[in-house]
């Protein structure tokens, strides 16, 4: 399954809500990595080795977005789209294309936020998102 980001915009909603309060002008850079996960999926074990597995939810993608050379004015959006969410607990849309005719429903995974300056008045940071 092969994303491809043209134009990653983040929104409250289906309809993208507030995206241009979220979303940086440039985009994140190539090499963005996407998974699935499968951490819903229990195996059990009876006495006899026997294995039974339950399943809460199921395949779950995740993606892994790095912004570098970002102006103060996109970390400025970066960090209200964090602030919205207050970290990981608010969910937001997020879209590959721009156009929130594809957006997923995600919530970050990480609990620590680091813009890291690389030049003057320039930033980079990683993100790291989970279906809901």
């Amino acid at each position: 399954m092969a994303i491809n980001i043209t134009s990653a915009k983040f929104g409250e909603d289906t309809s993208g809500t507030n995206n241009a309060n979220y979303t940086p002008s440039t985009n994140p850079q190539i090499g963005v990595r996407y998974g699935n996960n499968y951490r819903g999926i229990t195996v059990n074990r009876a006495m006899d080795n026997t294995a039974y597995t339950v399943e809460r939810y199921g395949r779950k993608k995740s993606f892994q977005l790095t912004y570098t050379f970002l102006p103060e004015s996109d970390r400025d959006k970066l960090e209200a789209l964090v602030v919205y969410t207050v970290g990981q607990k608010k969910s937001f849309f997020f879209s590959p294309s721009g156009a929130f005719n594809d957006d997923i429903q995600v919530r970050f995974t990480q609990n620590t936020f680091e813009f890291n300056e690389v030049a003057p008045n320039v930033y980079s940071i990683t993100l790291n998102l989970e279906e809901v």
